[in-house]
């Protein structure tokens, strides 16, 4: 083993020869975090602190009131410094191995209220802007489905009545070739025609894709980024704060499950 090293050196030899220059000042606050209180309580070298003093500090950060996410992120950045130390011959035993990160608390997802949807959805003058944001309301399928979509996968009926028999269909393929198929309403179903008929257009000008449901102006399928970017831009013009492209999955309003 190498000589006694104190932890201020320590995290000095950590952080300039073995963290990337983009991750060391979060490295260097967290252990700096660490290191204070354990020199509070007059542990001063690498090889004096324990399993309890690790311990005793995550307490600390409880106390402090600090969110989960922010703790378990600290854990992280002691267990990779002690990790460091003993593979370096600096300490002889990780006290950070038994250190066990706290578990963040699983969250309700957020949805839209009524409210909200209509104001949204007010937003949304773009043909194929609101054929999208349709589909997520209603279908709950995911973003990456939805950029997956070929003209195949959806039928729509002939004429777009409120009348039950005149439902579209989307079919969407899962893990293992899983097909589903997931019922489209009159008003999802009149925002994909519409959207379809003016895609064809832009397909004829621009000589893009002939078999993608939701191109880009010049022709070419659109990205999850792209989409993702666009719902932003019309949760921000509503208004609408806390909640991101996941709140869309699916409104009550439709009755459709949100994770089927």
């Amino acid at each position: 083993m190498n000589a006694p090293l104190s932890l201020r050196d320590g995290l000095h030899f950590f952080i300039t020869i073995h963290m990337p220059a983009r991750t060391r000042e979060e490295y260097n606050r967290d252990l700096n975090d660490c290191i204070s209180f354990l020199e509070r309580k007059d542990v001063h070298q690498v090889d004096q602190v324990s399993l309890t003093h690790l311990v005793g500090f995550m307490a600390e950060l409880d106390r402090r009131g600090l969110k989960p996410s922010t703790r378990k992120r600290k854990s992280f950045s002691i267990k990779t410094f002690f990790t460091f130390l003993e593979e370096h011959g600096h300490i002889e035993q990780n006290p950070a191995v038994k250190l066990v990160p706290p578990e963040l608390p699983k969250t309700e997802p957020r949805f839209l209220s009524d409210e909200e949807y209509h104001t949204l959805l007010a937003q949304v003058i773009n043909v194929r802007d609101r054929a999208i944001v349709m589909l997520f309301l209603q279908t709950g399928m995911r973003l990456s489905e939805l950029v997956g979509l070929n003209l195949e996968h959806v039928e729509l009926p002939r004429r777009v009545t409120k009348g039950p028999a005149d439902v579209g269909i989307i079919r969407i393929t899962r893990k293992r070739s899983k097909v589903k198929t997931l019922p489209v309403n009159w008003k999802t179903c009149e925002s994909l025609k519409i959207w379809i008929s003016a895609r064809e257009r832009l397909s004829e000008r621009k000589k893009g894709s002939t078999t993608v449901v939701f191109v880009t102006k010049f022709g070419e399928r659109m990205s999850q980024r792209s989409i993702q970017q666009m719902l932003h831009k019309y949760l921000k013009q509503a208004g609408i704060h806390g909640t991101s492209v996941h709140s869309l999955r699916g409104h009550p309003l439709f009755g459709q499950g949100r994770r089927y």
